[in-house]
């Protein structure tokens, strides 16, 4: 291992980022809330789903995994209703322990 960092850097420091390429194209820059909430709304709207399974879909047909500000923003915006939910839930929460608990309608 240290021959190969010792090819890469050969000041000894050790540092070598492929990060730091300028016209290197970032893989999830465009990857945020607001946009993975619009593309929740355009695929899942009209559907009954639990938080569970909205993030089933966020982890299979999004570049995203973070799941839970898109849905905050949803309920926010009003296009996201709540059917059933655990007793204790704060509004745009979305608890781990109670994904498969939390139903919703998306508008």
């Amino acid at each position: 291992m240290k021959s190969a960092m010792w090819k890469v850097d050969k000041t000894g420091g050790f540092r070598f980022s492929d990060n730091e390429d300028p016209c290197q194209l970032g893989l999830f820059a465009n990857c945020t809330d607001k946009m993975l909430s619009g593309e929740i709304k355009t695929k899942l709207s009209g559907h009954t789903l639990t938080a569970e399974q909205v993030k089933e879909f966020v982890l299979t047909n999004t570049p995203a995994y973070l799941f839970k500000g898109a849905l905050k923003i949803l309920e926010e915006a009003g296009d996201l209703k709540i059917i059933s939910a655990p007793p204790k839930r704060r509004y745009g929460t979305f608890p781990d322990d109670n994904l498969g608990n939390i139903i919703f309608r998306i508008l």
